[in-house]
């Protein structure tokens, strides 16, 4: 038998093989207006995905709408965009487990967002 195939997988996001201490470094090294909290928890998350996700932005205002916790729009966006979130719920504990920080309020504002935003069509299966 070969060993498990779970012994070798690289995760998506870890293709570098790089700690999320050593990314999270990085990040602040490149974007230092990101809070410490925040690059290490994006490192540790999304890996080197965590790029995709910050894209070009150059600032804290250009992260989106701050739902609470550390929950903003960017991170919103891109788990509906690459990992096909589709609800608060989705977001808040499946992808990120920020529903054990987020007020109810916090957690109606995310649901608007959420609706206001263009949903891709989804494809009917045969």
């Amino acid at each position: 038998m070969r060993p498990p195939w779970t012994a070798s997988a690289t995760l998506p996001g870890g293709e570098k093989r790089q700690s999320a201490a050593e990314l999270c470094q990085i990040l602040r090294s490149r974007h230092p207006w990101l809070k410490p909290e925040l690059a290490m928890r994006w490192a540790a998350s999304y890996g080197n995905r965590v790029w995709d996700l910050l894209g070009a932005r150059g600032s804290e205002a250009e992260l989106g709408e701050h739902f609470g916790g550390q929950l903003h729009a960017c991170e919103v966006d891109y788990l509906c965009r690459q990992e096909w979130a589709i609800s608060a719920e989705d977001i808040l504990w499946r992808r990120s487990k920020l529903g054990l920080l987020l007020e109810r309020e916090q957690v109606a504002g995310l649901e608007r967002y959420l609706s206001s935003q263009p949903r891709p069509r989804q494809q009917a299966s045969h």
